[in-house]
């Protein structure tokens, strides 16, 4: 019996600034971006690049957010190289990609 579709992807829990998907793993190709579920914040921040590295000089997907409120955060995008999340303040999320 088919269930339809079903957005499942692979997770990275994150409370500090760092590569959730330091390479692509497809091959190169990129992947996406699901969405973000804040489990705390106290006013935390959150900025994401399209980067393998730690260069904030590549592509923001996701300019500064201060989130205030926990929940999810469907963000279903595509990147092409990597994710590259820099926290500010407290916040503790987990990012769900492909």
């Amino acid at each position: 019996m088919g269930i339809g579709n079903v957005e499942i992807g692979n997770y990275s829990q994150i409370s500090a600034t760092g590569n959730v998907v330091p390479n692509s793993t497809t091959g190169g190709t990129g992947g996406a971006l699901l969405g973000i579920f804040v489990s705390s914040t106290t006013s935390g921040a959150l900025t994401i690049y399209d980067s393998k590295t730690t260069l904030t000089t590549d592509p923001k997907i996701l300019d500064t957010i201060i989130f205030t409120n926990v929940g999810w955060y469907a963000l279903p995008v595509a990147y092409t190289k990597g994710l590259y999340c820099v926290v500010g303040g407290t916040l503790s999320a987990t990012v769900v990609w492909l």
